[in-house]
């Protein structure tokens, strides 16, 4: 196929671009997926060496390019930004958590009065959650929790290990439930995934592939359909609109010869990401649009979300001593949902995630006392005893919190950088003290000693979301129900930037299901015509 043969420009190669993608390419409609980034080898990982075995004992980071460029924070708090750039985006090293979000989640202000409402029910998406379950491969167990629905399994999550046993005792005593993980991790062969071998290196990049991705799982399907073709290291610099004010294509720079290049397509779909997208709309100006695509209300890239996080280390008297054994496994193997609790000065919630925390990296030496030869049996002796919790919050979706570009600050390329400002309100800051405090009351009754951790509230554990807002109400939010830009219908948006509001969940499994819901709603719209 020629570049000026596509019907969909989808921009972006992760999990929602590369749903979309599948969905459309598989649907006999011609489909350019670009991506800003290379394509990374397995050989390029290292995942199994030893750090003594690493130059300047540093893993090698091949998903990101130094041509990237910095984020701008202005006036923020503990926030960071992650800008990964490689075929299969964030997909290569997520951890692979998959939750559904629960009926309330998409019912903030009638249920708690806070925020909006989506403009969409947990209902409408159970089918496309469903689909995207069976395709990723999800393993975990049936619960019958309202607050974390059951998804479609396809396997048995991995086993809980010692310090998750002692962990999952103390939270019964305390009334608190912990239940088995839900990942789309190939816990035996599946199709041209290998059998998990619990490693532990899922973020690092998955040696054996076990761990769903769009390299592994969609595009080989999308592509052999004849209808999908990839383009590495295109990074697309602004969205062109036709005189009718429709989009048209998009705009890029071929990061191996630094040329310009202008692609056009009937229609165009940006899974870019809560940063990158509103970056790509307000870079996207012409006489059509002078604020950038999208942008007469000036809505773009409000209400910035994310989680609140924090890891919290405990080691247990218990297990002091005890023999070294590979407790590497696939990160972590368990979860507490979010429980009724009595709160205060805080709506929400919060989750949170067991051992994912590697095994091979002494995370308490700094915090043992001591020197020599007794100071370095000490830290081996509690190396076996750690209990690690990853906490994440729900953070308030606020208009004053939002992603800007800065005209004067370039990328090596030229492209305005985005600009995030970001403030954690007196809500969030609330919950974050709780969470902590049931994180450290559940260390402590599983019999830990050497804690620490959790004592600064940061964000977004690579979970930004809210910048391209949906709604009915062309007014108040960027794109409708279907993920469409208000006045661009043939411009669709298929990330985070979409959600209204943000609960404590990991967002992935919710993006993809919204992909594959906006593309199918493309495609039938063209067929209708109605572009």
């Amino acid at each position: 196929m020629k570049e000026s043969d596509f019907d969909v420009i989808v921009v972006g190669s992760g999990p929602t671009g590369g749903f979309a993608a599948y969905e459309l390419a598989r649907a006999g409609v011609n489909v350019l997926l670009l991506e800003a980034g290379t394509k990374v080898d397995l050989s390029q990982l290292d995942t199994h060496a030893y750090p003594y075995e690493l130059p300047d004992r540093r893993r090698p980071s091949p998903f990101y390019d130094k041509s990237i460029g910095d984020v701008v924070y202005k006036t923020t708090d503990n926030v960071a930004v992650d800008r990964i750039r490689t075929l299969g985006g964030r997909s290569m090293h997520w951890n692979a958590v998959c939750l559904r979000f629960s009926k309330d989640d998409f019912r903030e202000n009638t249920v708690n009065d806070i925020e909006v409402d989506w403009p969409l029910s947990y209902n409408e998406l159970v089918p496309f959650y469903e689909y995207v379950e069976r395709t990723v491969g999800i393993v975990g167990t049936r619960e019958n929790l309202e607050v974390v629905p059951d998804s479609v399994y396809w396997g048995k999550p991995p086993a809980f290990r010692c310090a998750e046993v002692l962990a999952a005792r103390a939270c019964e005593k305390l009334k608190i439930r912990m239940i088995p993980t839900r990942k789309a991790i190939s816990t035996k062969v599946r199709g041209t995934r290998g059998a998990c071998h619990y490693c532990g290196h899922c973020m690092s990049g998955c040696h054996s592939q076990s761990i769903f991705n769009t390299t592994n799982a969609l595009f080989p399907a999308a592509e052999s359909s004849g209808r999908l073709r990839l383009r590495t290291n295109a990074l697309a610099r602004a969205v062109i609109l036709n005189e009718k004010g429709r989009a048209a294509g998009v705009s890029i720079i071929d990061r191996v010869t630094g040329k310009e290049e202008e692609l056009h397509a009937k229609a165009v779909v940006l899974a870019c990401g809560g940063i990158e997208t509103p970056r790509l709309l307000l870079n996207s100006v012409s006489p059509q649009s002078p604020n950038g695509v999208g942008n007469d209300n000036g809505l773009v890239g409000r209400w910035l979300c994310g989680h609140s996080k924090a890891d919290f280390f405990g080691y247990l008297e218990a297990l002091s001593d005890a023999p070294m054994t590979n407790n590497d496994g696939a990160l972590d193997h368990s979860i507490i949902p979010r429980f009724a609790r009595q709160t205060k000065g805080y709506k929400g919630g919060f989750q949170i995630q067991t051992q994912f925390a590697r095994y091979d990296f002494p995370h308490h030496a700094p915090a043992v006392p001591g020197f020599g030869a007794q100071w370095k049996a000490k830290v081996r002796s509690l190396a076996p005893a750690m209990l690690q919790m990853g906490s994440f919050g729900k953070v308030m979706a606020r208009f004053e919190n939002f992603v800007s570009v800065d005209k004067d600050r370039t990328d090596p390329f030229g492209i305005p950088l985005p600009t995030v400002q970001f403030s954690f309100c007196d809500e969030d800051r609330a919950l974050f003290a709780d969470m902590m405090a049931v994180t450290r009351e559940i260390h402590e009754m599983a019999g830990a000693k050497l804690m620490f951790g959790g004592n600064r509230i940061g964000g977004f554990a690579s979970h930004e979301t809210g910048t391209c807002r949906m709604g009915d109400d062309p007014k108040t939010s960027v794109v409708n129900r279907w993920g469409q830009v208000h006045n661009v219908p043939n411009l669709v948006v298929a990330d985070g930037s979409t959600f209204p509001t943000f609960p404590e969940k990991n967002p992935t499994l919710t993006l993809m299901a919204l992909s594959v819901r906006a593309a199918r709603h493309l495609l039938a719209q063209s067929r209708r015509r109605a572009l």
